[in-house]
């Protein structure tokens, strides 16, 4: 079975002082999986109870567009499980001529655990810098200690990282020769482990940004790792580490006139090593199609190669009582091909369309044992570990604004997700056993209302 969202509401609003208050509540029925046994016995087991979920923000403004916020998450599923708890602040300082800025956030999140010890984590940012004129730069630090951990109310995909960032950047914002404006930067990225303190990454990244006099831009970012990096994650076992050669990145997009009824906008995109034959290139096409005021389109297809991707196959312990993580060597393959269509009936209501198939496939080729060092020896481990993954989803919404700040939103979506056959190497084939599969539809109304407290207490005075 799939969550069934009971109620979800959100009430926000902000005084003439600056002072803002969001509440936000969401309830979810419990959820329950079938299990059929060898007798053909059919069986409901819970796998998520009723589940509670809280937030509230407290946000004030200040002059030199600085802020103040405080806010709070909880997610409640009833005495027997754990609470999950994430408490924050942020802030932002501006100087009053509006050139320096100081920044950041710290959160505290808490896991309260019936029956274990509760689990406390941290995060932080903060940067500090010169924001207005010509010339910017910028120094900012962040991290996540190993137990934070927002994923209840949230994603994170993992925690214990350590970062430092050194920004520089120059913008030229009158026009000269055939340039209307133009921004160059390059930045410095240091990261670590937060525990154990342990090097991970540095990287040296640019980007430069033109918009011609006819309103075409141009994009052109490059990245290096001259050191390669160590991936603490990938062996996914504690203490190990799998070194990634040396690399470099470069990245082009080029956009036309958006004003101009048909464009195509084309982005190209290339990572090479120090390991012959290790690289990965994307392509991608997205054309944009206005058919009237009203009704306009973005077909988009993208194709992208991985060459000798090397990734976490299984582990096991030995005979000898060793841990054994094989690693494989593979190619692979990524279309993702999106229409997206827009029809505006008035200034109040339209309808949005979005279809989207997504194809993924790997061929492994060889397996490697990962050492203690980081890096891999070939081994004879046989096991077919090819995959073939097709995810096709549709997106409907109907909008209708019905009173200044209020909108009634219809929504459907349809999902299917199919494992196909690795053999199967025909993009048509695949779509046709993707249709195939079995369909998750679901349909949805929201009603977000806007009153504004302030005309509600003249009339009531009147």
């Amino acid at each position: 079975e799939t969550t069934q969202l009971i109620n979800a509401t959100k009430i926000s609003g902000k005084t003439q002082s600056g002072l803002g208050l969001g509440i936000f509540n969401a309830m979810t029925s419990n959820t329950y999986a079938k299990v059929i046994d060898e007798s053909g016995n059919e069986q409901r087991y819970l796998t998520q109870p009723f589940t509670n979920y809280n937030m509230v923000v407290v946000d004030q403004s200040l002059k030199n567009n600085s802020f103040v916020s405080f806010y709070n998450t909880n997610v409640y599923r009833g005495s027997n499980e754990y609470m999950a708890n994430v408490t924050g602040t942020e802030v932002r300082f501006v100087d009053k001529s509006n050139y320096y800025a100081v920044s950041g956030h710290f959160h505290l999140s808490q896991k309260y655990n019936p029956e274990q010890d509760n689990v406390f984590g941290h995060s932080y940012q903060f940067s500090v810098g010169k924001i207005s004129g010509k010339f910017k730069y910028d120094y900012s630090q962040s991290a996540m200690s190993e137990t934070y951990d927002h994923n209840d109310l949230g994603y994170l995909s993992h925690n214990n990282n350590l970062n430092h960032d050194l920004n520089f950047s120059y913008s030229i914002y009158q026009p000269f020769w055939k340039v209307m404006d133009m921004s160059n930067s390059i930045s410095f990225e240091y990261s670590l482990l937060y525990k154990p303190r342990k090097f991970s990454s540095f990287s040296i990244n640019t980007n430069s940004r033109t918009t011609l006099r006819n309103y075409t831009s141009l994009n052109l970012n490059t990245s290096f790792e001259p050191k390669g990096s160590d991936d603490h994650f990938e062996p996914r076992v504690d203490g190990w580490v799998y070194k990634r050669p040396a690399n470099h990145n470069f990245n082009i997009f080029i956009s036309p006139d958006y004003r101009k009824n048909y464009v195509t906008d084309i982005r190209l995109n290339y990572t090479g090593t120090t390991e012959k034959g290790r690289n990965s290139f994307l392509f991608s096409l997205s054309q944009r199609i206005r058919l009237s005021d009203q009704f306009s389109m973005i077909i988009t297809s993208e194709f992208k190669n991985d060459n000798k991707s090397y990734g976490y196959v299984n582990d096991s312990i030995n005979t000898n009582n060793n841990r054994i993580i094989i690693f494989g060597q593979r190619d692979v393959r990524t279309v993702t091909n999106t229409i997206e269509s827009s029809y505006i009936f008035n200034n109040k209501s339209s309808l949005s369309l979005r279809l989207r198939h997504y194809w993924i496939r790997a061929q492994y080729h060889n397996y490697y044992d990962l050492q203690a060092d980081g890096s891999l020896i070939q081994n004879n481990f046989q096991e077919d570990n090819d995959f073939n993954v097709n995810a096709f989803n549709i997106d409907m919404v109907y909008t209708w604004n019905f009173a200044p700040g209020s909108e009634l939103l219809l929504v459907y979506k349809n999902a299917i997700y199919a494992n196909v056959e690795s053999s199967v190497n025909n993009y048509f084939d695949n779509l046709r056993y993707t249709f195939d599969s079995p369909i998750i539809n679901s349909f949805s109304i929201k009603i977000l209302y806007y009153i504004d407290y302030l005309n509600l207490k003249k009339n009531r005075h009147k």
